[in-house]
């Protein structure tokens, strides 16, 4: 099972994007409501699960602090492609 979601307006192009980042024990689903909330109110909205977090508990012992920060810099810079503006939160 994805805990990743993605709100994208298909009928519209939208030019702001905001990456939903989750916390350190938490996952995209607890930013779900968030993210309905930016997207009802004209954003797309990206939410990924960070790596080592997901599928196995142990799995956040195979990553360190620079796995999240170039995850994050990869993310935004597919999106930048796409939009005109970028916002992060979580």
């Amino acid at each position: 099972m994805s805990l990743n979601f993605e709100l994208i307006h298909e009928d519209r192009e939208c030019k702001n994007a905001v990456i939903l980042f989750h916390g350190l024990t938490g996952s995209p689903f607890e930013l779900k409501k968030y993210g309905l909330y930016l997207f009802k109110n004209g954003y797309d909205v990206y939410a990924d699960c960070l790596p080592g977090h997901g599928d196995r508990v142990d799995e956040i012992y195979t990553v360190k602090y620079t796995d999240w920060t170039e995850f994050a810099t990869f993310k935004f810079e597919e999106l930048i492609q796409k939009y005109e503006n970028i916002f992060v939160s979580g």
